[in-house]
C-alpha cells in the first residue's frame, strides 16, 4: 500500500481527479444543439450531409460538415446517457489532454503540476462539449509522441494515423501539420547550428511523416475540398468580428487574467532560471503564442506548447522537499487526500448534473420553443444567432432557421448583412425585404426588436424576460 500511494502518484491522482471536477460543465454550447440533431439524423439515416438541410437561407447549398464524426460521438453519448452523459464524458477528455501535457511537463511534479493547473485555468473558456475538445486531446497527444519519439523511433508510426483521424473530427487538423512542419524545422536548425547530423534519421523520418500527413487529408468525406476550408474560415472577418472566440482576447475581462500571467511567467522565467529552452521549443513557442494572441480560440493550442516550457523554468528555480517527520503517516495521509477528492469531483459532477435543466432553461429560450411548437410561424423568421442551433435541435424539420453557428456556411455577406439588421445600421432593412421576413425572434433588448415595435404593420406576438416575437401584419 504504501508503494502504490506514493507521493508523486498521489499527487497526480489529485491532478487528474481535480482536472475531471473543474471540467464538469453545464451544455450550454450553442452549437452542441445543431451538432446533436446532425448526429441523430446521421445515424438514422447512415449519410452525411453534403448540403444544408437546416436553413430556410441556405437550404440546398453546399455544406462541408468537417465534424461530421464528433456529431456522430456527441449523439452517440446523448442517447445513451443523456446529457449527464456528456458532461462526464467530456470533463474526462479534457482531464485526459491535461494529464498527457502533465507527463510532457518536466522537472518537479509539484511544479509541473501546478503550471498545468495554470495552463487549465487559461484554456479553461474554451472548456464544454464541443468537437473542439477533441481537437485539444489530439493535439496533446501528437506532441507527445513527437517528443518521446526522440528516444522511441516506433512512436512515430502513430502520427499518420492521428493525423487521418484529427482530419474526419475537426476542421483543426491543420495545427497538427503545423506542429510536425515546425518539430522538423526545430530539429533541423538545432542540427545545423550544432553542426551535428547524427540525428539525420530521424530529421528523414519527420519528413515522411510530414509528407503523408498531407496526403491524408483528403481521406474524408468531402475529399480536397477540405484544403480549403481552414484558410477560408481563418481569413473570413465576418466570423472574427461577430463571433468573441475568434476575437483577440480582451486582457481587460476576467477569463484572460491567467493568460496575461502565463505569458509573463514565461518572460520571468526566460530571464531568471537557468534551464536554457531548446531552439526547437522556441520556434514552437513563438507561433503558437502569437497565435493565442490574434484569437482566443487558439488559447488551448498555445497552453499544449507553454506549459513544458513554463514547468522547466520553474523547476529550475524552486526545489521541494518532504521531510522525514512525516514519512511514516504519508501513505494515510496520501490516502486520505485522494479520497477526499474523489468525493469531491463526484459531488462537484452530479451538482452540474442536477443543474443541467435550469442551466439549458437559463441560456436558450425553453419556453419561446413550446410558443413555437402551438403557434407555428411563417418560415421566413428571422432569429437570434446564438439560438439557432438549440432551435435546429428542438423544432427541425418543422421549423427551418433563419442562421445558426455554422458561419462558414453563411459566408461573410450573409453575417454583415444579418448585423447591421440586428444593429440597425447601414441599410438595415435590406436583409428583411430581401428574404422578405414575415417574423422577428430576438432578446428584447435587441436594436431590431426597438426599432420593430414603432412601426406600423409589426405587432408583438410573444414576450417573456429572454424572447420576443414581433410578426407582420
Amino acid at each position: 500500500m504504501r508503494d502504490l500511494l506514493t507521493t508523486s502518484r498521489t499527487f497526480t491522482l489529485i491532478l487528474a481527479v481535480g482536472l475531471s471536477a473543474m471540467a464538469a460543465r453545464n451544455v450550454t454550447d450553442p452549437d452542441l444543439w445543431w451538432h446533436l440533431k446532425t448526429g441523430q439524423l446521421i445515424a438514422q439515416n447512415h449519410k452525411l450531409f453534403r448540403s444544408d438541410p437546416f436553413s430556410s437561407t441556405r437550404q440546398g447549398h453546399p455544406w462541408l460538415n468537417h465534424e461530421w464524426l464528433p456529431d456522430l460521438f456527441i449523439f452517440s453519448i446523448y442517447r445513451m446517457s443523456g446529457f449527464a452523459g456528456l458532461i462526464i464524458v467530456f470533463a474526462a477528455v479534457i482531464a485526459a489532454g491535461f494529464m498527457v501535457l502533465y507527463s510532457r511537463s518536466p522537472g518537479k511534479p509539484y511544479v509541473a503540476g501546478l503550471c498545468t493547473l495554470l495552463g487549465a485555468l487559461t484554456a479553461l473558456p474554451s472548456w464544454g462539449a464541443r468537437p473542439q475538445m477533441l481537437a485539444f486531446v489530439l493535439a496533446s497527444i501528437l506532441l507527445w509522441i513527437l517528443e518521446r519519439s526522440e528516444t522511441k523511433s516506433s512512436l512515430m508510426g502513430w502520427v499518420v494515423p492521428l493525423i487521418f483521424l484529427w482530419v474526419n473530427l475537426h476542421g483543426s487538423f491543420p495545427v497538427g501539420i503545423v506542429l510536425i512542419a515546425l518539430f522538423l524545422a526545430g530539429e533541423s536548425a538545432e542540427a545545423f547550428l550544432c553542426d551535428d547530423w547524427g540525428g539525420r534519421a530521424r530529421l528523414v523520418r519527420l519528413g515522411a511523416v510530414l509528407g503523408l500527413s498531407i496526403l491524408v487529408v483528403p481521406l474524408n468525406p468531402y475529399g480536397f475540398r477540405l484544403f480549403a476550408y481552414p484558410l477560408q474560415t481563418l481569413s473570413s472577418q465576418a466570423m472574427q468580428e461577430f463571433i468573441s472566440e475568434w476575437a483577440s482576447p480582451d486582457f481587460h475581462r476576467l477569463e484572460y487574467t491567467f493568460l496575461l500571467l502565463m505569458l509573463l511567467g514565461l518572460i520571468a522565467g526566460s530571464t531568471l532560471s537557468s534551464a536554457r529552452m531548446r531552439l526547437r521549443d522556441s520556434i514552437l513557442l513563438i507561433p503558437a503564442m502569437l497565435g493565442a494572441l490574434i484569437s482566443a480560440r487558439h488559447i488551448y493550442f498555445f497552453v499544449l506548447i507553454a506549459v513544458p516550457v513554463l514547468a522547466r523554468a520553474g523547476s529550475a528555480l524552486f526545489e521541494y522537499r518532504i521531510s522525514t517527520s512525516i514519512q511514516k503517516s504519508r501513505t494515510v495521509l496520501n490516502g486520505m487526500l485522494v479520497a477526499s477528492l474523489f468525493l469531491f469531483a463526484l459531488v462537484r459532477i452530479g451538482s452540474v448534473v442536477r443543474k443541467q435543466n435550469a442551466a439549458e432553461a437559463a441560456h436558450f429560450p425553453a419556453r419561446l420553443v413550446q410558443f413555437l411548437k402551438a403557434h407555428p410561424l411563417p418560415e421566413s423568421t428571422l432569429n437570434y444567432y446564438n439560438w439557432g442551433g438549440y432551435m435546429i435541435w428542438k423544432l427541425y424539420p418543422e421549423y427551418r432557421v433563419f442562421v445558426d453557428g455554422r458561419a462558414d456556411l453563411y459566408g461573410d455577406d450573409f453575417l454583415n448583412e444579418y448585423a447591421h439588421a440586428y444593429y440597425l445600421t447601414n441599410t438595415w432593412d435590406a436583409l428583411l425585404d430581401k428574404y422578405r421576413v414575415q417574423a422577428v425572434i430576438l432578446p428584447p433588448d435587441a436594436p431590431l426588436i426597438t426599432a420593430l415595435k414603432g412601426l406600423r404593420g409589426w405587432k408583438v406576438a410573444y414576450a417573456d424576460e429572454q424572447a420576443t416575437v414581433i410578426i407582420k401584419q
